[in-house]
């Protein structure tokens, strides 16, 4: 993979992780 297509893929990946974890944290409240 390049690292120009393996970057914003990794990015992403990790936005959704924050936002998975965001979320689970809220339900867990």
């Amino acid at each position: 993979m390049d690292k120009n297509v393996a970057s914003p893929v990794f990015r992403n990946l990790f936005s959704c992780l924050i936002c998975l974890t965001c979320f689970c944290l809220r339900m867990i409240s």
